[in-house]
């Protein structure tokens, strides 16, 4: 039970991600899932401090202030995902994914962030 709450929870903060993104809002976005195949390929970052906090950095946050608000989330249920996703990232085809190491870095800090101010907030 508790397997499939956490899978499902994954599923929805990732379907969330890609909801949020700004590519999802250019009508591109639907020529380019049905263009292009399934070829997973590693992106390498091009740059090491590139663009460290953006728009998506305000969005990490707000993903995971709202991940603190289920009770059976913890920190190490945290910190996967936020890894997991930062490693998907790398191998997502689309423009939105692409971000310097230093970001990846940022967005786990903002992940962090997010759920230790709304657990402060909401004294859990």
């Amino acid at each position: 039970m508790m397997i499939r709450n956490f899978s499902l929870l994954v599923l929805s903060l990732v379907l969330l991600s890609i909801l949020c993104s700004k590519t999802h809002l250019d009508n591109r976005f639907y020529n380019e899932i049905h263009d292009k195949s399934l070829n997973i390929k590693y992106h390498h970052p091009d740059f090491l401090l590139n663009d460290p906090i953006n728009f998506y950095s305000l969005i990490h946050f707000i993903e995971y202030f709202a991940l603190s608000l289920i009770r059976f989330i913890k920190l190490k249920h945290i910190l996967v995902i936020s890894i997991i996703w930062e490693i998907i990232e790398l191998f997502i085809s689309h423009e939105w994914a692409r971000e310097s190491w230093a970001n990846k870095l940022c967005d786990l800090i903002f992940n962090l962030f997010g759920f230790y101010f709304s657990r402060l907030l909401f004294n859990r």
